[in-house]
């Protein structure tokens, strides 16, 4: 039988772009997405592994695959995936192992800063001819990052590059994960754990950075919002889902919070009636947080050498749990 990495994606020119990645003793399939799998797989051929791009495929798609048992994403999360289904079936499932962890490091505390300085509306009272003249309005809820206390919330790759990021910033960190560091990788990163109620009762800023699965989808809701002390601002770049937007809106509305940064929304695109868009304390970004040239070729690469380990009858690396 003939072995192959397939490449599941609509688009050729992505499809030549793995191909130049590739070792040339690798044989590349392109599986067009779009098109019944089934007419363009020959018999006698198995495909251990797969590259998925964007990272969504059906559980019926992927079972019609012949002797896959990775599929590989180059996204950090794989909620789009019933990873439940396809474990009970031998397919492992696999992230892009941190790939763009920096990306969206670098772009969380942009949020933050965004949030802060309130600078979506510094920029549009510029162009509005309104030189400095809102700064009344800035100015109560403008903060120095330096002394906040800053919760992370999921202390995965992202979460790291986060707080590794902040300490030159003078912040205090606290973070909360399934896993909790030895003492000495806490020293290391200049971080304390705490339970995720005390992050949320105590911060001044928590930033999100979970998977999306059935334990954290609704996350943060009403009852963790009324917790927040009144001036915290929350910052989401993981999963829109993780936070109940209407609870979130509400809480907007009531001032439990003082703002948000959002690269993520429960729907989206978001649609454009939605409050949120409405208000000056919230600072919405169009799920790009990863979106950089650096980002692209680490998790490409990942990709690549993941799918090679597979193909060569190794272990995949990298690999999401069914939660």
């Amino acid at each position: 039988m003939k072995k192959y990495v397939a490449i599941y994606t609509e688009e050729e020119n992505l499809f030549k772009k793995y191909r130049d990645m590739f070792d040339s003793r690798i044989n590349l399939l392109w599986i067009k997405s779009d098109l019944a799998v089934e007419d363009q797989i020959e018999k006698d051929v198995v495909i251990p592994a797969m590259i998925i791009n964007p990272p969504k495929i059906s559980t019926e798609v992927a079972l019609k695959i012949p002797g896959l048992r990775l599929i590989q994403v180059t996204s950090a999360g794989a909620n789009n995936i019933d990873i439940i289904t396809l474990n009970e079936n031998g397919i492992l499932v696999a992230n892009n192992n941190g790939g763009n962890s920096v990306a969206v490091a670098e772009h969380t505390i942009a949020l933050m800063l965004s949030v802060y300085r309130k600078l979506p509306r510094q920029f549009s009272d510029l162009k509005s001819g309104n030189w400095s003249g809102n700064s009344s309005m800035i100015l109560p809820t403008s903060h120095d990052l330096s002394g906040q206390k800053i919760g992370i919330i999921g202390f995965g790759h992202i979460g790291k590059k986060v707080a590794r990021r902040l300490q030159g910033w003078e912040c205090e960190i606290s973070y909360n994960d399934i896993i909790k560091l030895d003492q000495t990788t806490e020293h290391d990163f200049n971080v304390r754990f705490e339970s995720r109620e005390d992050i949320i009762k105590s911060c001044d800023i928590i930033t999100l950075h979970v998977p999306l699965n059935r334990e954290t989808t609704g996350m943060i809701s009403d009852r963790e919002f009324k917790q927040m002390k009144s001036n915290a601002i929350i910052i989401n770049a993981c999963r829109g889902p993780v936070i109940d937007e209407k609870s979130l809106i509400n809480a907007l509305d009531k001032k439990y919070i003082t703002g948000a940064g959002l690269d993520v929304t429960e729907k989206e695109p978001i649609e454009m009636d939605n409050p949120l868009l409405k208000m000056d304390n919230v600072v919405i970004t169009p799920h790009l947080a990863a979106m950089t040239q650096e980002s692209m070729k680490k998790s490409s690469q990942f990709a690549v050498e993941n799918s090679t380990r597979v193909f060569n009858g190794e272990e995949g690396l990298s690999i999401v749990l069914p939660l």
